[in-house]
């Protein structure tokens, strides 16, 4: 599902299961893949950004048995008052889906700033 590093340099815009990614998004996406993780990118909780309160997670890890919610975050966008946001949108999750889902998994800039270090951060939390 990921497009080839030669097509992503070319058109420099990676893509995920057909959607538009962040570089950091597409390095989780290769670093799933390669620990053979199967995934949902983009999956969205209680009507996604269509309906108030609802969200979009970057991954939901189709772990067993409870699948588990991953966030990549870049702190130049993830600051602030947005990371109150964010905070409160995975603590939510959490707590609504208790019992439904593991606990949310949060990456940050340098857990998936290379290929490398997302394959590192994805053994790290999964193994």
């Amino acid at each position: 599902m990921l497009r080839s590093a030669a097509a992503v340099a070319q058109e420099e815009v990676p893509t995920v299961q057909g959607k538009q990614a962040s570089s950091y998004e597409y390095n989780v996406a290769w670093a799933l893949e390669k620990t053979e993780i199967p995934y949902i990118f983009q999956f969205e909780f209680f009507g996604g950004r269509d309906v108030r309160g609802g969200m979009v997670v970057d991954f939901l890890a189709l772990t067993h048995p409870l699948s588990t919610p991953i966030w990549v975050n870049g702190g130049f966008w993830h600051k602030g008052k947005r990371a109150v946001e964010d905070e409160y949108q995975q603590n939510l999750l959490a707590w609504a889906k208790r019992g439904e889902l593991n606990d949310p998994v949060v990456l940050w800039d340098q857990d998936c700033n290379t290929k490398e270090a997302a394959l590192s951060a994805i053994r790290r939390e999964f193994y």
